[in-house]
């Protein structure tokens, strides 16, 4: 993709909209510093990233660069915009736009259409940026090794190698931090065992086959079964082994307190209860519940409609016999009081009909409201026992004993507990309440079924306090986890202390053996993995190096080099860059994340290029980087913008840089946008890439909208004129060379109309936007005569409104000759 056109408004340095248009092989763009050449390039940048590099790169002071990107001068109701016009192949143009409101919300479009993303996207953020920056230098080389090696780790596209290894280092430093929440649960759990395993003389056995690697916990399983029998006294399995040991501490533990000051913990027989009847009361009173109750509702008005009905019938039948008078109340009928007992009649048969109950809905809705009452009792009776022994420990009888056991009234944990005892006592109240409430709303329904009276109204009102409670329910448990996380020391200290006093902490321990088998399984595992980490770091940083200093060597050192030795001059003395490496110990190995840029002397290797190269030198090798980095890995991109490349050079390394932009325009087929603020230099530019017939522009002052842009001629047209007669005077001129002729004379004859179009005519266009046509109607309309306007627009013949010429074109240095005389008299006449 090359660029044709950018289109900047409300953003750095633009307030004002401007337009830039792109040459297709060479932009140069001149300006002071500070005039918004950096903010051309940032534009680009932002369009296609969403950031700058600059504001990326500032990670000590983001807080600085925030809402950097909107001009401040900017409408605020408006939102600032960059659009692109790409040239995305032959005759195909896209046209990328990125708006900035003041919020700091982005939105894309593409050819108007709203997208959320560039297509190409993930490749976007792969490949090298086609920037070439001056402040990348600062974040590329005169950063702190490790920094460095992550900057040149994006550009070789190893973000992702380096993202890896980050992780692991991270896991291996600090590898709980990193662990999931179950691998930091079961390392806690599994630590406080331990240490309960080093109290019990009878369980250090267990302890030291526990030490050993993961594969050995069955055998420390079998050990702890065996243990547990013997305290039981019989062999039992493994669905009666635990269950069995819970009785017998309870038994022992009763003597001292019967019960507990933490929440209850369900089993999973509970939990399945529980789930049960809540799904019950969930999907109970559904639309068939609904409708069966509306039929018993207007079962009361069908029987007086029957009865209705069957009075209508007889006076129908007796109608039919004797139409007058009415046979009951012996009032003569006329024939509009016959068709209302007619209708009236038919009208009752049809409701009747409509409104039959069905038999089993009675039925149905009384087995409803049953089951809706047993799953209540069960769900309520089972969600206040999740509180139950935590009320009942501050009760009045049981408080003083608690309070003895946790050290005594007034204590930190005992004052824990009674706070946590009185939450839990509202929670109960909370959830007896909304119990009632439906024990209330079930039994109103059932008085109407019993007595003939159903109400729609009850049966809604029963949906709403189910809910209501089902809410309760939610809000009870929720809380009740809060509850627990508290009393979770507390609840330990109770549990010791009943067990140091009834002689079971060997019990209680070998049940918490059994039940977290799993548990315990899977902290041995993650601690074997922690202890494997040292090995797997180790690894890590090789590898990782390993693979960064073989892409340098096998590509990236070749390749800056050649770009590095355009730039040398042969009066340099011989201090330069020698490339890359991956810094190593004594012993050979790769220090971790540590890349060094070599130099050398006249053949000896020096400490550091950072340390040896001039500050020019270094600007040189950062540029040479960034330029052999892009062209490694363009990605969709065929421009790179270069911008002020040439600070704190002297005047023969500026000019051998000029080589390196033409080795970007030709060998390597690159759209190259160049930005300096020394004018001189962009003079050379453009003589150096003479041939490139560019665009050139002047950033010649700044207002509070932005800069202003000139569009200058690239050559002067006598310059071009001198240039075109001289290959059409050539005998020798090779036909690429006259075509080359043919170009100069239509790009002068474009600069002259455009000159006469500002200066005769009042209109300002570019003469990069001339062609045959404008050029031909700029000079009839300023007074040139018909037949130096034909001679000039000859030239104009052989090529399209691009400056192409057809497969067929066959130069002519006669009529370059002609059409650079006739230009030459055009001047004189509009002189």
């Amino acid at each position: 993709m090359k660029l044709r056109q950018l289109t900047i408004a409300g953003f750095r340095g633009f307030n004002a909209e401007r337009t830039i248009d792109f040459h297709k092989k060479l932009t140069v763009i001149s300006a002071p510093n500070s005039h918004g050449k950096t903010s051309i390039s940032e534009a680009l940048e932002f369009l296609i990233y969403g950031a700058t590099s600059k504001v990326e790169a500032a990670v000590a002071s983001k807080e600085e660069y925030r809402d950097s990107y909107r001009n401040r001068h900017f409408p605020a109701d408006r939102p600032a915009y960059i659009e692109a016009t790409f040239i995305v192949a032959e005759d195909v143009e896209q046209q990328w736009r990125i708006e900035l409101d003041t919020s700091g919300i982005i939105r894309r479009f593409i050819n108007n259409a709203f997208v959320t993303t560039w297509p190409h996207q993930a490749e976007l953020l792969a490949v090298a940026r086609p920037f070439v920056l001056q402040h990348a230098l600062k974040y590329l080389l005169l950063v702190p090794p490790s920094e460095r090696f992550q900057g040149f780790a994006r550009l070789l596209g190893l973000t992702e190698v380096d993202g890896t290894f980050q992780a692991i280092l991270s896991l291996c430093t600090k590898p709980t931090a990193s662990l999931p929440p179950e691998g930091q649960h079961a390392l806690k759990e599994w630590a406080s065992l331990e240490a309960k395993l080093a109290s019990i003389p009878e369980l250090k056995k267990i302890a030291a086959n526990l030490k050993r690697e993961a594969e050995r916990s069955a055998d420390a399983h079998t050990l702890i079964e065996a243990r547990a029998d013997a305290l039981l006294g019989s062999e039992g399995t493994a669905q009666q082994r635990v269950p069995k040991l819970i009785a017998a501490r309870a038994e022992a533990a009763a003597k001292i307190y019967s019960g507990d000051v933490a929440l209850h913990a369900y089993s999973q027989t509970e939990e399945n209860q529980l789930n049960l009847a809540r799904d019950t009361l969930s999907t109970s009173l559904d639309a068939s519940f609904l409708n069966d109750y509306g039929q018993l509702c207007i079962q009361g008005a069908m029987a007086k409609l029957q009865k209705e009905a069957d009075l209508l019938s007889l006076g129908v039948e007796l109608l039919k016999e004797s139409p007058n008078p009415c046979p009951l109340c012996r009032q003569t009928l006329d024939d509009e009081r016959r068709r209302d007992i007619h209708q009236r009649h038919a009208s009752c048969l049809t409701e009747i009909d409509k409104g039959v109950v069905r038999a089993q809905s009675r039925s149905h809705v009384t087995q409803t409201l049953l089951n809706v009452r047993e799953a209540l009792t069960e769900h309520a009776r089972l969600s206040e026992r999740r509180t139950s022994n935590l009320v009942a420990s501050m009760q009045s009888e049981n408080s003083q004993k608690v309070f003895q056991l946790l050290g005594g009234e007034g204590t930190v944990v005992a004052e824990i507990v009674r706070a946590t005892s009185g939450a839990a006592a509202a929670l109960q109240d909370r959830l007896r309440t909304a119990s009632a409430n439906v024990e209330s709303a079930i039994s109103t329904c059932e008085v109407g079924i019993r007595e003939n009276c159903e109400n729609i109204a009850h049966a809604e009102a029963l949906g709403r306090t189910l809910q209501s409670y089902l809410t309760t329910v939610t809000d009870c448990a929720r809380q009740a986890v809060s509850l627990e996380s508290s009393l979770s020391g507390p609840a330990k200290l109770f549990r010791q202390a009943v067990d140091s006093l009834a002689g079971t902490a060997e019990i209680s321990l070998l049940i918490d053996l059994l039940e977290k088998r799993e548990t315990i399984e899977r902290a041995m595992r993650v601690r074997d993995l922690l202890d494997g980490l040292k090995d797997l770091k180790k690894h890590a940083e090789q590898t990782l190096a390993e693979t960064m200093e073989t892409t340098m060597s096998a590509d990236l050192t070749a390749e800056v080099m050649k770009w590095y030795d355009k730039i040398r001059t042969q009066g340099d003395p011989d201090v330069h860059f020698s490339g890359f490496a991956m810094d190593r110990t004594k012993g050979g190995d790769f220090k971790s994340r540590r890349l060094s840029v070599k130099a050398k002397s006249y053949g000896i290797e020096l400490a550091s290029a950072i340390s040896s190269l001039s500050e020019s030198k270094l600007n040189a090798l950062g540029l040479c980087v960034s330029i052999a980095s892009a062209i490694r890995s363009p990605g969709p991109w065929s421009f790179l913008v270069i911008d002020d490349p040439i600070q704190s050079w002297d005047d023969e390394h500026e000019t051998r840089f000029i080589d390196v932009i033409l080795a970007l325009i030709g060998t390597n087929n690159r759209q190259v946008v160049v930005l300096s603020h020394k004018n001189a230099w962009t003079t050379q530019v453009r003589h150096g890439c003479r041939t490139q017939n560019g665009i050139y522009m002047e950033m010649t002052g700044y207002t509070r909208d932005g800069p202003n842009i000139a569009i200058m001629d690239w050559s002067p047209i006598d310059q071009r004129l001198q240039e075109a007669l001289a290959i059409a005077n050539n005998p020798t001129a090779s036909s690429v060379q006259l075509q080359q002729g043919e170009e100069e004379i239509r790009l002068a004859a474009c600069q002259l109309a455009s000159q006469v179009a500002k200066e005769k005519l009042g209109r300002v266009t570019s003469a990069h936007k001339m062609n045959s046509k404008n050029v031909r109607t700029v000079f009839v309309e300023a007074g040139v005569n018909s037949e130096l306007v034909d001679r000039i627009a000859a030239a104009f013949v052989v090529a399209d409104d691009a400056h192409h010429a057809p497969k067929n074109y066959a130069p002519n240095a006669q009529r370059i000759r002609s059409a650079a005389g006739a230009i030459q008299d055009a001047r004189k006449v509009l002189e």
